[in-house]
This record gives C-alpha cells, sequence and structure tokens, in this order.
C-alpha cells in the first residue's frame, strides 16, 4: 500500500491511502493518514486537509467552509494534545443528500485537551472511484463520560 501526498509541499504528510480494493486498506496505514490529517488541522491548515479531500465531498462543503467549521469547533474544545487512536471502522455507504455513496473508512480518536478534558476525533476516508482511499470528513465533540 502506498500513501500518497494531499499537498505539492514536501513538508506535507500523506492522507490517502491506495489500494487494490477496498477491502485491502491496512488499517494501520488509515491510522497514519488519519494522525497526518489532524496534525495539519493541528497546525491550523485545514484548507490544505479540504485540497486533498474526495471530490465527492468537495462537490458537497466549499473549502471556506469546511476550514470555518473546523476553527470554529477547534476553539470552543481548544487544540488537542495527546491523542491515542481507539477504533478503526469500515463501512458501504447507499448515499444520502449529505453523504455520497461507497465505501468509507474512519479513524476515532480519544485525545486529551488542556490536560484533563476529553474529546473525540474523528477522520473519515472515502474509496474513492480511482480507487484511492481519501479524507472525507473530520469531526471533533466533547467526550460524554
Amino acid at each position: 500500500m502506498k500513501i500518497r501526498p494531499i499537498a505539492a509541499c514536501l513538508l506535507t504528510l500523506a492522507t490517502c491511502c491506495t489500494a487494490a480494493s477496498a477491502q485491502d486498506v491496512d488499517p494501520g496505514a488509515l491510522v497514519k493518514a488519519a494522525q497526518a490529517t489532524v496534525q495539519q488541522i493541528d497546525e491550523g491548515r485545514a484548507a490544505s486537509v479540504w485540497d486533498g479531500m474526495s471530490a465527492a465531498v468537495k462537490q458537497r462543503v466549499s473549502r471556506k467552509d469546511f476550514a470555518e467549521a473546523i476553527a470554529r469547533s477547534r476553539q470552543s474544545l481548544g487544540t488537542p494534545g495527546v491523542r491515542y487512536w481507539v477504533t478503526v471502522s469500515r463501512q458501504q455507504a447507499a448515499g444520502t443528500a449529505s453523504i455520497p455513496a461507497g465505501m468509507y473508512s474512519s479513524v476515532e480518536f480519544e485525545s486529551l485537551v488542556g490536560g484533563s478534558k476529553t474529546v473525540r476525533e474523528l477522520v473519515s476516508f472515502r474509496f474513492d472511484e480511482d480507487n484511492t482511499w481519501r479524507a472525507s470528513g473530520y469531526t471533533v465533540r466533547s467526550d460524554a463520560r
């Protein structure tokens, strides 16, 4: 499995995985791609994440709206410090008005903010028609525990 960068900058970490089929995806590669995605978000580069996202998602949310939504969610919760992945999942979506049909994988992180508050971050990927996994979403929420 290869990792392909989402931006031309040599320092940008890869966030997309390619595979022969959606079934062949390595969960470890997805975790690494998700870690690279949240690192970009931590660095204030949400717009760069959007640049490498699935075209199916880009048609539904603008670069500006994506970056602003992430900034708002991060402003209210803060920037996570220590992060641990807790789940990797894969599911087939039939498609709705807000979610294009296709195969999706997600990596969920439990992250510590401010040394004591726990949040959950979810990075999603879509297996695009060119057989490439690309970022398709990011959400962060307070952990209700």
